[in-house]
């Protein structure tokens, strides 16, 4: 029985594992999105934007329209990066998840090794295996992915910026955005100043 027990445990392990390994991929690749276009002689549009599902879908739908609108415009994508303390602290929280899993899966009592003692929760925690695990990396998981989200959507036209979420308060609408490319690639001109912004709201 205890021999089922632990190839259970073990198979949970490894599942949570490989679904993390697959997320921390996904992120990556997502991280540095492949230009749209290549030209070196052409303006580039830049989008910078919080490492989530509805940032990135919402900038998916804006590339599009501009690359159908713009031939001549490359366009580039990336993370906006969170302050390296909340970088710092998803790590340690990720680190402590899987040891946490690891300790539980394994019946090994960390707080004993310490001589620490043990808290009624990691006792609940080893009687219910599956379930605690489960919980554990997801609430963990939930944690990081706040931690680390920005809540960005920053555009710059040639390394210009001309809209900025974290300055305006919100994402533009594809019209705004738009108009606002219309006059860099037909006029050019400065640096929107981030005061205009508020006649949008």
């Amino acid at each position: 029985m205890g021999r089922f027990r632990l190839a259970g445990a073990l198979s949970l392990l490894l599942v949570l594992s490989f679904s993390e390994l697959y997320s921390s991929e996904a992120s990556s690749s997502e991280q540095d999105v492949p230009k749209l276009k290549h030209q070196m002689t052409v303006p580039v549009i830049k989008f910078l934007v919080c490492n989530s599902w509805g940032y990135r879908n919402a900038f998916q739908q804006y590339a599009k329209v501009i690359n159908e609108r713009y031939s001549e415009v490359q366009i580039d994508a990336g993370n906006y990066p969170p302050p390296q303390l909340n970088q710092m602290i998803a790590s340690a929280l990720s680190f402590i998840k899987f040891a946490l899993i690891g300790c539980i899966v394994c019946g090994i009592n960390p707080f004993e090794i310490v001589g620490v003692e043990t808290p009624q929760l990691y006792h609940w925690a080893r009687e219910n295996t599956a379930y605690s695990c489960f919980m554990l990396f997801f609430l963990s998981n939930a944690v990081e992915n706040q931690l680390v989200s920005t809540g960005a959507f920053e555009v710059t036209f040639d390394g210009q910026l001309i809209w900025s979420k974290l300055q305006s308060g919100r994402i533009p609408s594809i019209d705004e955005l738009i108009k606002i490319i219309d006059d860099r690639v037909n006029v050019g001109g400065n640096t929107i100043d981030m005061n205009e912004f508020a006649q949008f709201h």
